[in-house]
């Protein structure tokens, strides 16, 4: 399953590298491409730099966790989102040549 997975999940975390945080996304696809892990730990590495929200470093209470958690779910709901219209895109363009 793993060969199966393999390019379908970078060319996935491409497309989080291409619509969100490209600096740091990229450079997580490019350090961790060839690693064998598994691919969800793949795309959580590279997901969560390609976010433009993340979560802040220390203490945080309950409800200053749940607006920032809040945050960052509604971020990866749109990196998901605009990562489906950049492949309907590049489809589309694949069918007009």
């Amino acid at each position: 399953l793993y060969i199966l997975e393999w390019l379908p999940v970078r060319l996935l975390a491409l497309a989080f590298s291409l619509v969100g945080n490209f600096d740091k996304g990229f450079g997580a696809l490019k350090a961790e491409v060839f690693e064998s892990q598994t691919s969800a730990d793949f795309l959580d590495i590279v997901g969560s730099q390609a976010l433009p929200a993340s979560l802040p470093e220390g203490q945080l209470d309950g409800e200053q966790f749940v607006d920032a958690a809040t945050i960052q779910l509604e971020s990866a709901q749109h990196i998901l989102s605009r990562s489906l219209l950049c492949w309907v895109f590049f489809i589309a363009i694949i069918q007009l040549v």
